[in-house]
């Protein structure tokens, strides 16, 4: 097998068919367990292909954290058109159908729970 790491040690790209352009071969026995999936969460150790399961936790929770955050930015987009909503119906004089207070305060916890995301991310949770 043929591999690449990266800054960090762990592999970034490998190949059992060819030789990768600027890759080192490896000698050593691979694990039964190496996949495509998780191969950026090995790392070569003394000539020996070693998991770091702690790395895949914590891409797996970055994961999910990216499908939560998308989830929220997709709740915002329906609350701000229900702002619109409420702001026409004052400006018409007309009854507004929803309980404005309550979603402003689902909006908050919303936001607040971006922000948690986002810090966790190590992005600055104004962005």
């Amino acid at each position: 097998m043929y591999y690449q790491l990266d800054e960090n040690g762990y592999l970034c790209a490998y190949s059992f068919d060819t030789v990768l352009p600027g890759g080192v071969l490896y000698r050593g026995r691979v694990p039964e367990d190496f996949d495509e999936e998780s191969f950026d969460c090995w790392k070569i150790e003394e000539d020996t292909l070693t998991f770091d399961e702690g790395r895949q936790r914590a891409r797996r929770e970055g994961t999910s954290d990216r499908e939560e955050l998308a989830e929220l930015m997709a709740w915002f987009e329906q609350y701000d058109r229900q702002v619109m909503e409420y702001q026409r119906c004052i400006r018409l004089g007309q009854a507004y159908d929803r309980d404005i207070d309550k979603l402003d305060q689902e909006a908050m916890e919303k936001q607040q729970r971006i922000r948690v995301l986002r810090e966790r991310s190590g992005r600055n949770a104004d962005q």
